[in-house]
């Protein structure tokens, strides 16, 4: 095992940065009031929460299980109890190194899932600063090992001309991707594929930024209600690996619609990610598209006419990760031009040994995977499609 990390300067593309409880009371107007996100000790269960406006949103340690000794839905009640680990880069650092990781892509929690309490506020200035506040942190939090820590830019996804302004903002820092959100739909608004979100799509193009649609953001309320959903009083296991099971799969329809909507064959450059998805639902996705695509004669309607199958927009311009799969691994040759590796650090689904989780190692998963797929295959899944997608420099 120790032979293939030497060998393959490993990026994790999937990890998060729990974000501090004084990240926006010490960056924003005080003017805001409670409106800006705060942590607050919930009365009901004595839990240190974010609320943002009148919304009680996830505790400080609910995307921070990593090391936890107790199952879902039991998670770090306060920020004392969180592993550093998941905040403090020189403990990150080492995290990374322990298990083999070179350089990590880091996505947010608060922002993203919890994105809907910040489109209930009234005030539109102040839902911009909220996201413009994240993003200089994390590009302040990057300066320590800029070439091991990449974040992603975040926008307020329901505002186009926001959206366009903040990329252009986040692009002059350095930041080459952005989190998007695949659940338009649920929010009111106009599906991913309508040209009413063009401008978005173009200024990536742009500017060389990848769109990366991560599993859960764009939540509602609702969705991480039903997460919580108790049956006789009673956390249901059951249920919870079911639905995020769903979730994970939930991307694959959003794969299919930017291709078939005619997103990828109006914008032929734009990178698209599918963030903690997984890999092994793609050979059937990709093999029923095109046969539906041809099956059905799409290919002979104007409108479509001159068209790629759906495949080959996917070999274009689309991506996708893998972590825990084994079953499909050895499927990875024929895509090996498209698929990254992550851990999802810290959150309960992560390759992150220790406390109650069953989880290997990000170490123990490559060794298991070097026995399925060719060295060159793996050199591409876990190092050298992330470094061009995201133009992350040569290993240390």
């Amino acid at each position: 095992m120790q032979q293939v990390i030497q060998d393959i300067a490993v990026v994790d593309v999937d990890a998060h940065l729990t974000e501090p409880p004084d990240l926006w009371t010490s960056r924003l107007s005080e003017h805001w009031g409670e409106d800006v996100p705060h942590v607050a000790v919930e009365p009901s269960s004595g839990i240190e929460r974010w609320r943002i406006g009148g919304t009680w949103c996830a505790g400080v340690g609910t995307q921070s299980q990593s090391g936890w000794e107790a199952l879902p839905p039991s998670f770090p009640p306060t920020w004392a109890d969180i592993d550093p680990a998941c905040y403090d880069l020189t403990q990150r650092l080492r995290w990374m190194d322990e298990h083999g990781v070179d350089a990590q892509i880091l996505y947010p929690n608060v922002v993203t899932f919890e994105g809907y309490a910040i489109k209930a506020l009234k005030d539109p200035a102040l839902q911009v600063a909220i996201y413009q506040a994240y993003n200089d942190y994390t590009h302040e939090f990057r300066q320590g090992a800029p070439d091991r820590i990449i974040p992603m830019a975040t926008v307020p996804f329901w505002n186009v001309d926001a959206t366009v302004a903040e990329m252009t903002r986040c692009a002059e820092l350095g930041f080459t991707g952005m989190v998007w959100a695949s659940t338009m739909e649920r929010h009111g608004l106009p599906p991913l594929s309508d040209r009413h979100w063009d401008p978005v799509y173009q200024r990536a193009q742009d500017l060389g930024m990848t769109i990366n649609f991560h599993v859960g953001v764009g939540s509602t309320a609702q969705d991480l209600a039903n997460f919580r959903e108790l049956k006789d009083g009673k956390f249901d296991y059951g249920y919870w690996a079911g639905e995020s099971t769903l979730a994970f799969l939930a991307l694959s329809g959003t794969i299919a619609r930017l291709i078939t909507s005619g997103v990828c064959e109006r914008f032929p450059d734009v990178n698209f990610v599918s963030v903690e998805s997984g890999f092994g639902f793609i050979p059937f996705l990709l093999e029923a598209l095109d046969w539906q695509w041809r099956n059905i004669g799409a290919p002979d309607q104007h409108q479509y006419a001159g068209w790629m199958l759906p495949s080959e927009y996917f070999m274009r311009q689309i991506h996708c990760t893998f972590w825990f799969e084994h079953a499909s691994i050895p499927l990875l040759g024929a895509y090996q031009d498209n698929v990254m590796f992550e851990t999802d650090f810290p959150h309960s689904t992560a390759l992150a040994p220790g406390g109650a989780s069953i989880a290997p190692s990000a170490r123990d998963v490559i060794d298991q995977d070097a026995q399925l797929v060719d060295h060159d295959v793996l050199v591409k899944a876990l190092s050298t499609n992330a470094r061009r997608l995201y133009r992350i420099g040569s290993a240390r």
